[in-house]
């Protein structure tokens, strides 16, 4: 039987998780190139804002990416979104909707503590002040 993480260690573990997306996104070019656009494309306000979920399948079509970017405006955005192999344009835009009103925000989630909505609006604050 595995020991059970305790609260703390789920928090750092999806916040890490986080982080990881919101650096991928740094650290891609080729993702930085058109993701930006795409979202912007559909009127999603991007500035200052953090990618916070990343999750990339093959496709035939090419590859699909789906995650959440979270706004300045604290708005949490979900996509997927099928990209070429061949130069990165979007193919195209398989989802895109505000899902920030079935995001839990909350700092005291029972057996869990913080929500992941708590947490990726933490490291978007931390990313502003450092």
């Amino acid at each position: 039987m595995s020991k059970q993480r305790d609260v703390e260690q789920q928090n750092a573990e999806a916040k890490a998780k986080i982080l990881r997306a919101m650096e991928a996104f740094d650290s891609r070019s080729g993702l930085k190139s058109w993701l930006r656009p795409a979202l912007e494309n559909e009127g999603v306000l991007t500035g200052a804002g953090i990618l916070v979920a990343l999750s990339e399948l093959p496709d035939q079509g090419g590859d699909l990416f789906q995650g959440i970017w979270l706004t300045a405006e604290r708005q949490f955005w979900s996509f997927a979104i099928l990209v070429s192999r061949e130069s990165n344009p979007v193919v195209e835009i398989e989802r895109l909707e505000n899902v920030t009103t079935s995001t839990i925000i909350s700092a005291h989630v029972p057996g869990t503590g913080r929500s992941f909505g708590h947490l990726a609006i933490e490291v978007l604050e931390e990313s502003r002040d450092g």
